[in-house]
């Protein structure tokens, strides 16, 4: 019988921490423990962190300039203790 895998928003969901319905628990045991494991949780962790990524990318990288800086200053100027 073949393993039943997730569609692409369960899967999405997973990617992100949710827990997947068990139905698809032989999937997530294939999924854990096969080879490429390592492969897998890396691309998992990339895929957590491209939106902060990408945000990133465009306040600094495409807006530019100097606000981004200022911005870091002025924040620290009212929080001194965790900066």
């Amino acid at each position: 019988m073949p393993v039943k895998r997730p569609n692409p928003g369960w899967w999405l969901y997973y990617q992100f921490g949710g827990r997947l319905p068990e139905r698809y628990r032989e999937w997530v045991l294939r999924d854990a423990t096969c080879k490429s494991w390592v492969l897998r949780v890396l691309i998992r962790g990339l895929l957590q962190i491209a939106p902060l990524g990408a945000a990133l990318f465009v306040g600094f990288g495409v807006l530019g300039g100097s606000w981004p800086i200022a911005g870091g200053c002025w924040a620290c100027s009212w929080w001194p203790a965790s900066c």
